[in-house]
């Protein structure tokens, strides 16, 4: 993982944690996708975090679809 990435999933994660959440990262999902950062609040509101430092990144990542069922 580089600096860059690295950094983003750091300030994401706490941000969220000051928000309330309790936070994960590299988290399983039942479906075997990972994801970046998973968060629950309090309320049991999920809230799913894909990171992506570089555009070339996002453009190629197609499995973020898999994720919205």
């Amino acid at each position: 993982m580089d600096k860059s990435t690295r950094e983003i999933l750091q300030k994401t994660m706490r941000y969220l944690s000051d928000k309330g959440y309790r936070v994960l990262s590299e988290f399983a999902l039942p479906n075997k996708k990972r994801v970046d950062i998973i968060g629950i609040n309090s309320k049991k509101k999920i809230i799913i975090v894909e990171v992506k430092a570089k555009e070339k990144d996002l453009k190629t990542d197609k499995k973020w679809k898999n994720y919205l069922n």
